[in-house]
Formats: structure tokens, C-alpha cells, sequence
């Protein structure tokens, strides 16, 4: 019997030979949000209780396996029943062979989904990464415990740790990939698929491959030089992810996974992964007159882009010329700069030391000033932009999000207070209306914006 779903719904199902083919439908990255996962999760149930299919193909339609969920609704995407990490377990303990075939690129909870798979196949040129820590998140469906299980501690903190696309051939090279794939990769998935029914291995799930992760003394060595070369400043993703791995040898795999969603839970509220995210997705939203890729594919600010951060800059440099005023030194203010995540300070000086308090709130505060007067002047459409153009223009430590989601995460509030009881000693910390008001409320630049857009929509509708 073959049955297809409507070409609308997230996923289009096919049963051929007693092998249920599911291929993801939820273009144009089968970004894993929660109509997705519910199909997936409906998909699985099905066809684990159907005494005419004895396997299951996850697939994809289209060149791209997924790159994982959602980031506009990320929070409530991960919260929506079911998780990711309850459909990734549901996938592992189905009691028929699971097969994920990656056509394309796995990443972030499209990589964690492969791994929930009893066995993986890739067709040439596909990729996997798990690159949640660019967003200050550790893999929160498992990733984190299948990881190791399959190519050992080393390998498996290498991926983590990196997030880098790690190719079909290399996958399969440490044991992440069981095979590659040529010429019509859904019928050879399909055939791989016949041919581990009823073979020993059978649904050959990650719980069972704790002596994968390498040998005790070995990963514990692994685990603290890792720690060591990660050091004191390292992202809490970073630490976290250590810590998960670690739990990958030392623990029950039923309570390292509850370990790893514990953690994924304290890395998300944590002010380092909101900054992240932030700027991930403002980098995507600031207008391409301001900030545009350049031939190579990096962010750079355009003409106009660097115009602004020219005011930037001059706003920096007018706050670091009162502090030398006040005799501050020229290698303190250098030290403040490294220690707050700039790879120099203004004077060119690279090492770390003791840290004048002085130096980084008076510098966030004419940044944060400045970039009010362009939110203001309307040169910029939100405070993200000036998120963006800091750091892609300034070298501004991305873990902070850029200077407006630094001063919003340390309270407007606040900040506004020691702007006003700076400014008879320099208008370059004068607050704008913009920044009066984004102090007022609760979602600080963010909730402005979003009035200020509502506004002008409603201004052009009454004119119109």
C-alpha cells in the first residue's frame, strides 16, 4: 500500500516495499519549529505501529536536509509539544530500524535529528555541524550525549566546540556516517533501509554506544585540557558543552540527557546566548545600504554604513580622551578594552592585566549615547543596526550583542541615570528622546522599535 500527503503538509510520506519513506516538506530549510516536529512525531507513532512497514527513512525534499529551527520564535519553538528533544528520543527508542539520509546540510536540531536515527546515510557534498554555539546554546535534543556515543569524547568536543560543517566523507570516516550514497540516493536509502531489517544490529541506538566515548583515563585527560585551553573567559556554552560530555561518561544516559537539557535551559537565559542570538538575527535584518557581504561573504559596513560608525568612533574617542583627562593611562584604558573582548585597545595595546572600572561603562555609555542619536535621527531603523555596524565596524565583542543590547541587558534604567549625572562633564553622554523612552519601558529598544513601526504603519494607512 502507498499512501501520499498533501504537498501543503510539512512532511510527504510514501510506504514502498514495507519501508515508509518520510521526506521533511517545510521549506526552504526544513527548519525544525513545531508543526514540523509534531508531524514527525505523528509520522514515527504510525509507522512504528503498522505491521506493514518494517522500516523508516527520514529524508528530505529539496537539497537541504535542516538547519535547524526557527530563530524568530526559537523560545516558543522549543516549547511547543514535542520538544526537540523528546521527538529525538522518540525517534531512537522506535522499535523499527530509522535511517536519516542527508542530502544536504545537517545543522544544529537537523544534525541532533540525524543522530536520533538508528543509522545515518549522505550523499556527496552533504555536511553536518551542530553550530548552536554561535548562538551561545549547546545541542539541547541530545546532541550532546549521541555525539560521543558514535565518534568518542575527542572527536565529538572538536564538533561541538567548533561548530563547523564537518563533510559526508569525514563524517563517515570517525563513524558518524554509516555510508555515502550515489546516483538516486531515496532508492538506495531505501534499499539500505531492507537491509538492516531483521539483521542483529536492528534499531542500533546511541544508549548502547557508551564504550565508544573512548577509555576513561583517556577521555578525563581529553576533558581537562579541554577546560584548560578553553580558559577563564570561554563562552558559558563553551564550559557547558564541556561539562556534557563529561556527563556522557559519568553518567546514566537517561540522566545525562536530563543533565543536557538542564544545561541547554541555563544557556539560553543566559545574557551571553541572548546577546548572540540577538545580533544573529540582526545581522540578517539591518538594511544591506548599511551593511552588506563582501566578495569573500563576510559582513562588511558599506559607505554609508562606515559613515555611522565614523560617528561611533568619534563618540568612543571623545569618552576615552576624558578619561585620559582624568589620568588614566593610555595601557589601562588598552587592558580595559582586551578584558572586555577586543582583540586591541585604541592605543594598540594587546595585553591583558588589572582593569581600571572607569574605562568600559564611560566608553558604553558615548557608544550607547551616540547610537541613540541615530536610532533618533532615524538614520538607522532599530537598535540592532547599531548592534551590527559596532561590530562589524568597531571590532565590538559580539558575545556582548553590540553596545545597545550591552546597555539593555546591564538596565537602561541605570544606564540612563549615570548618562545624565556624566553629562556636565561631556555632552557626549547627552541622552536622546529615543533613549529617555526605551528606559521607560520594559522591553527597552525593542518595545520602541516596535512602536515606532506600528506608528509609521498606522500614519501611512490614515494617509493612504
Amino acid at each position: 500500500m502507498t499512501t501520499q500527503s498533501q504537498a501543503s503538509q510539512p512532511l510527504q510520506t510514501t510506504v514502498a516495499q514495507r519501508v515508509a519513506m518520510v521526506s521533511l516538506n517545510h521549506g526552504p530549510v526544513n527548519a525544525l519549529g513545531g508543526a514540523l516536529r509534531a508531524a514527525l512525531w505523528d509520522s514515527i507513532d504510525q509507522y512504528d505501529a503498522n505491521p506493514d512497514v518494517d522500516a523508516i527513512v527520514i529524508m528530505a525534499e529539496g537539497p537541504v536536509f535542516s538547519v535547524g529551527v526557527d530563530l524568530g520564535v526559537f523560545g516558543k519553538a522549543q516549547k511547543r509539544a514535542p520538544t526537540l528533544a523528546v521527538l529525538c528520543q522518540r525517534i531512537e527508542t522506535c522499535s523499527k530500524p530509522v535511517v536519516a539520509l542527508l542530502q544536504g546540510p545537517a545543522h544544529a536540531a537537523g544534525a541532533q535529528l540525524a543522530l536520533s536515527a538508528h543509522y545515518r546515510l549522505a550523499v556527496s557534498g552533504s555536511a553536518i555541524a551542530f553550530t548552536e554555539i554561535s548562538m551561545g546554546l549547546l545541542p539541547g535534543g541530545g546532541g550532546t550525549q549521541r555525539l560521543p556515543r558514535l565518534v568518542g569524547a575527542d572527536a565529538a568536543l572538536r564538533m561541538l566546540l567548533s561548530g563547523k560543517p564537518v563533510p559526508a566523507e569525514t563524517a563517515q570516516s570517525i563513524g558518524l556516517i554509516d555510508g555515502i550514497v550515489q546516483g538516486d540516493a531515496g532508492s538506495a536509502a531505501h534499499a539500505y533501509a531492507l537491509g538492516v531489517v531483521g539483521e542483529p544490529l536492528g534499531p542500533r541506538r546511541s544508549e548502547g554506544g557508551y564504550a565508544r566515548i573512548g577509555q576513561a583515563s583517556e577521555v578525563i585527560k581529553t576533558i581537562a585540557a579541554t577546560r584548560k585551553a578553553l580558559g577563564p573567559k570561554a563562552l558559558m556554552a563553551a564550559t557547558s558543552i564541556v561539562d556534557c560530555v563529561e556527563a556522557a561518561l559519568l553518567l546514566p544516559y537517561e540522566a545525562a540527557l536530563e543533565f543536557e537539557l538542564a544545561a541547554f535551559e541555563d544557556c539560553f537565559s543566559h545574557p551571553q546566548s541572548i546577546a548572540l542570538r540577538h545580533i544573529f538575527q540582526t545581522e540578517r535584518q539591518v538594511a544591506k545600504e548599511l551593511l552588506a557581504l563582501d566578495d569573500t561573504g563576510k559582513r562588511r559596513p558599506t559607505e554609508a554604513g562606515q559613515a555611522l560608525v565614523a560617528r561611533l568612533f568619534s563618540a568612543q574617542d571623545r569618552a576615552i580622551a576624558w578619561l585620559v583627562e582624568q589620568g588614566i593611562s593610555e595601557d589601562a584604558i588598552d587592558r580595559a578594552f582586551v578584558d572586555w573582548g577586543f582583540g586591541s585597545g585604541p592605543f594598540g595595546g594587546t595585553l591583558a592585566g588589572p582593569v581600571d572600572d572607569r574605562v568600559r561603562p564611560r566608553v558604553l555609555g558615548a557608544l550607547l549615547a551616540e547610537g541613540a542619536r541615530l536610532l533618533d535621527a532615524g538614520k538607522v531603523a532599530r537598535a540592532g543596526d547599531v548592534d551590527a555596524l559596532a561590530i562589524y565596524g568597531m571590532g565590538y565583542p559580539r558575545r556582548d550583542g553590540g553596545p545597545m543590547r550591552a546597555a539593555q541587558t546591564a538596565g537602561l534604567p541605570r544606564m540612563l541615570r549615570e548618562l545624565r549625572g556624566w553629562l556636565p562633564q561631556d555632552r557626549v553622554w547627552a541622552p536622546s528622546t529615543i533613549l529617555v523612552r526605551a528606559a521607560q519601558v520594559a522591553g527597552g529598544f525593542d518595545a520602541v522599535s516596535a512602536e515606532d513601526n506600528a506608528h509609521n504603519n498606522h500614519h501611512e494607512t490614515q494617509e493612504g
